[in-house]
């Protein structure tokens, strides 16, 4: 079980808004969206991904970016469709 902290959000206007953040561990991070009341339409959490501090929206497809450089492109409306970005992951030099 974790809890989440909000680090960055973007509004939709009337539509509500995105949010993004941490988890209770430096590994974890969630991007969700919310209703204009703040209820949870869909969320995300990676235990792995560290924590989202970034939001870029365009168009219908929002990236979310966290502190590791891990990337989620997802259409706002449905994070289920293909988004028209692909996701990627940082690579560390090793």
């Amino acid at each position: 079980m974790s809890s989440v902290d909000g680090l960055a959000a973007v509004g939709l206007g009337g539509r509500g808004l995105l949010w993004a953040g941490e988890g209770s561990y430096g590994s974890e991070g969630f991007i969700a969206r919310l209703t204009p009341d703040r209820n949870l339409t869909w969320a995300m959490f990676f235990t792995d991904s560290n924590p989202f501090t970034r939001i870029h929206l365009a168009g219908g497809t929002a990236t979310f970016a966290s502190t590791s450089g891990t990337r989620r492109t997802v259409h706002i409306e449905d994070p289920a469709l293909p988004s028209a970005a692909p996701t990627l992951r940082a690579r560390h030099a090793g």
